[in-house]
């Protein structure tokens, strides 16, 4: 019984005790009988009187995400002196931990996510290598960091490894776990200014397409160490060669050039490479000609497409995709050649390009003549579609199409 219902049960005792029940007392009486009705004598070996009385406690716990506490107290008196006192408390503690859609861990309950941001895009030199910073928050504060690949890196463990120049611009992947096994990720593109790239296809991606129009028989690459040049030595399919490089708002800068008279063809340049399906490409034609296998007339002069295949099962890529002036099942024009240059490449003729990619999604590029540096032609035009990729030239039906000097800048 609670104190408070002890005293008031005392007091009814000797409110009693002081007036006869069974006397009509006026105001009195009123007031005391119907308390006093309800009081029963009882013996014990104490020689206590106590009232008939009911006390109820409830108390519930559960668990909910709310982390909430509530209490409620309610004491209910009638024209008995029967008293009810009801307790309800509920306790609410969750703490919940997830892997979120992004990589990193999603934490309730007091504790922040996990996160790590690795920054964008770094920019180094041969003088002065970049520092790698994961910057790390939430979790429970007890990090590990473990970067991939380690390639040029002095600790791939560390939080801020400083990365050597290596074969070409890389992509950094950080993976940080804390000590409740929360895990989050992020990756950083490495670009050194200047830095000469390699196309040897004993270590680059020689791909050549099966779809329709590509019945030629298979292409060549061919690699000279000496002079940093690959070219196609077959009059062969379409074909590209890449390395695993990424382009992340960043530009690439080198020669090409078509060393025969005999053929009038494609020479192009892909970027934004998300795989042999979904890439930008610019092309360069000589001469117009109608190439039935490729969709019908297609035009001499520079042209830019985005292949975005959505059912390479059913829709696979073929030559139309990549040469017809228009956009098909599986691409899209982004600059015409009335837009960009309508005449053909000379042969024997070594051309320079810049080809700038930013993050934004702006695209330019510029074409000159490697002899006297006049620009022949230059195009900046916008597409998100592919907001960073690998890089690699591309040729069709075209013997010696050759290209050199290839070096990676990061843009400031």
């Amino acid at each position: 019984m609670s104190t408070r219902l002890r005293a008031s049960f005392w007091l009814l005792l000797a409110a009693c005790a002081c007036a006869p029940p069974c006397v009509d007392d006026g105001f009195m009486s009123m007031q005391l009988d119907p308390l006093c009705s309800a009081v029963t004598e009882t013996s014990s070996t104490t020689g206590e009187m106590t009232a008939t009385t009911t006390e109820s406690t409830t108390t519930t716990a559960s668990t909910t995400t709310t982390g909430t506490s509530t209490t409620t107290e309610t004491t209910s008196t009638t024209g008995t002196s029967t008293t009810t006192e009801t307790t309800s408390t509920t306790d609410e503690l969750t703490s919940t931990t997830e892997a979120s859609t992004d990589g990193s861990s999603s934490t309730t309950g007091g504790m922040e996510p996990l996160t790590v941001d690795a920054g964008s895009s770094v920019c180094g030199t041969q003088q002065s290598p970049p520092m790698l910073q994961a910057l790390t928050m939430g979790g429970d504060g007890n990090y590990m960091w473990s970067w991939t690949p380690t390639t040029d890196l002095d600790d791939p463990m560390s939080q801020t490894p400083t990365v050597t120049p290596g074969g070409g611009p890389t992509t950094y992947t950080v993976d940080v776990l804390d000590g409740m096994n929360d895990m989050a990720s992020d990756s950083v593109t490495v670009h050194f200014t200047d830095q000469t790239l390699v196309l040897d296809p004993n270590v680059c991606t020689a791909f050549d397409f099966t779809g329709v129009g590509d019945t030629d028989p298979l292409g060549m690459w061919q690699w000279d160490p000496n002079t940093k040049t690959v070219c196609q030595v077959l009059n062969g399919r379409a074909g590209m060669i890449f390395c695993e490089w990424e382009l992340d708002n960043a530009a690439i800068t080198g020669t090409f050039s078509v060393n025969t008279g005999d053929d009038d063809d494609w020479i192009g340049l892909v970027w934004g490479i998300q795989d042999t399906d979904h890439f930008y490409l610019f092309t360069w034609k000589q001469s117009a000609q109608n190439f039935f296998e490729c969709g019908g007339s297609v035009p001499m002069g520079m042209q830019v497409k985005v292949i975005d295949v959505k059912d390479p099962m059913s829709d696979p890529q073929s030559c139309a995709d990549r040469h017809q002036p228009a956009d098909t099942v599986n691409s899209k024009l982004l600059v015409p050649v009335d837009q960009f240059y309508e005449q053909g490449w000379e042969a024997f003729t070594e051309y320079l390009f810049e080809l700038t990619h930013k993050d934004t999604g702006e695209i330019t590029i510029v074409i000159r003549r490697k002899d006297n540096m006049q620009v022949v032609a230059m195009k900046t035009f916008m597409d998100a579609t592919y907001l960073s990729g690998k890089f690699g030239v591309y040729q069709k039906s075209q013997l010696a199409a050759c290209f050199a000097d290839l070096t990676a800048s990061c843009i400031p």
